[in-house]
């Protein structure tokens, strides 16, 4: 059996009783030259273009992306983003909320009675999202729950920023504990908020950091990787079963 990160690994042995021995680790690759070239297109979206209206302020764009349900937490992405407008700060604040999905109604009424029509809006389903991911300063992910959250490594191979809750699996292993993306925890907007702030208040860790994460993404989460992984636990398998893959029929 195959997981896509090492916590749905555990979490398949914890709650099913699988053996661990008779489940393996095989983590997803992105095809990270598509998703730049992608990402070099124009959003060609006016409100998330615009400079500032905040005379000698500065517009802070954040983008996240996925199904608009309560597992992905974009209701406390929402929060944190009005406590981050209620502090000012000389900043102006644009999020973009990429995605179709049963919760729009209400993430739509959560954002009038916040009073946030002017930060916030919902593009829908976006097919040039890597242009957004690319021309964004964060790239925001405050799932509950998480498989491998594919959206998070096509921003960092867009250059971006990312700040993520740490959900049981998936995150955490993609930005190895924090040192390619902030961490925070799940289901908390204050800690979100606050991620927030440390990535934005501290631009040259953050670019470091940044840099780091489009480099490894093209190293180690491509689809040609992915491959490689996969072979290798075939390898492995058909040989514990006294057979092999011969050279002809290998991936």
């Amino acid at each position: 059996m195959l997981a896509v990160s090492e916590g749905a690994r555990q979490s398949a042995i914890r709650f099913y009783g699988i053996d661990p021995a008779r489940i393996r680790t095989q983590y997803n690759g992105i095809d990270v030259q598509a998703v730049r070239q992608a990402g070099a297109g124009d959003p060609g979206d006016e409100w998330w273009s615009r400079g500032s209206r905040i005379p000698g302020g500065r517009v802070v764009r954040l983008v996240s992306a996925g199904r608009l349900n309560h597992e992905k937490g974009f209701h406390l992405l929402i929060e944190a983003v009005r406590r981050l407008v209620q502090e000012g700060g000389g900043a102006e604040y644009r999020l973009a909320l990429l995605g179709e999905g049963d919760h729009r109604q209400r993430l739509q009424r959560q954002v009038q009675e916040a009073g946030l029509e002017d930060q916030v809006r919902m593009p829908g389903f976006r097919v040039d999202a890597a242009a957004w991911y690319r021309t964004a300063d964060v790239f925001v992910l405050p799932s509950l729950v998480e498989g491998m959250p594919n959206v998070l490594l096509e921003a960092m191979a867009c250059g971006t920023a990312v700040v993520s809750s740490d959900c049981p699996a998936g995150p955490a292993e993609i930005l190895e504990g924090g040192r390619l993306g902030e961490l925070c925890a799940a289901g908390d907007a204050s800690a979100l908020a606050a991620a927030l702030r440390r990535v934005l208040s501290d631009r040259p860790a953050t670019a470091r950091r940044t840099a780091l994460a489009e480099q490894i993404v093209a190293e180690k989460w491509t689809i040609q990787a992915s491959v490689g992984r996969l072979e290798q636990i075939l390898t492995a398998a058909a040989a514990a079963g006294g057979g092999r893959i011969s050279e002809k029929h290998s991936l």
